[in-house]
């Protein structure tokens, strides 16, 4: 299940969807498909490709600051 932002983004587009190409409806499938992310941690720039779910557990750090830690909790080898 999308947060609940996402979840209204969706929501809103089906709406519309519906008006411009009724009777048709719009089924979501979430767990399907691919985001493309731009990440900074420490300092570095991240592009990851991840799945929408994985997404959505980042939506909560999007409106944060920096971190407060000086290093990331993991590290790269």
């Amino acid at each position: 299940m999308p947060p609940p932002d996402v979840r209204a983004a969706m929501d809103a587009y089906a709406a519309r969807y519906y008006i411009l190409k009724a009777p048709r409806r719009l089924v979501w499938r979430p767990h399907l498909g691919a985001v493309d992310l731009a990440l900074t941690v420490g300092g570095r720039r991240l592009e990851l490709t991840v799945t929408p779910p994985q997404a959505a557990l980042l939506l909560p750090f999007q409106a944060r600051g920096p971190y407060p830690y000086p290093t990331p909790f993991f590290s790269t080898v």
